[in-house]
């Protein structure tokens, strides 16, 4: 739960632990920190997505009870050693150098 207009929480919620909240402290139990969510883009799919940068906090710790298949784009998770919070799971970037003949 992040960057949203007002409270993150405004009732009671059952979060299943390994969840996000910021900015912002209305979600009772869950850590606040922030996801370093990328703006809204295409990342292939069918919907727009918010991706994760290097170095967050939502990057393989999700709880595995709760780790669909695949993300929001209907990537196969997980793709590192845990599942990512939330709806985007990212995937290493893995460069290749290029040799010439």
């Amino acid at each position: 739960m992040a960057y949203n207009a007002g409270d993150n929480c405004s009732a009671l919620i059952a979060a299943g632990g390994a969840n996000l909240q910021f900015p912002g402290s209305t979600c009772l139990g869950v850590p606040i920190a922030d996801p370093l969510l990328l703006p809204v883009a295409d990342n292939g799919g069918q919907t727009l997505t918010a991706a994760l940068r290097p170095g967050s906090p939502a990057l393989d710790t999700a709880n595995p009870t709760y780790c669909p298949p695949t993300d929001q784009r209907g990537f196969k998770r997980p793709a590192g050693p845990g599942c990512d919070i939330g709806a985007y799971e990212r995937w290493l970037d893995l460069f290749l150098p290029l040799t010439r003949r």
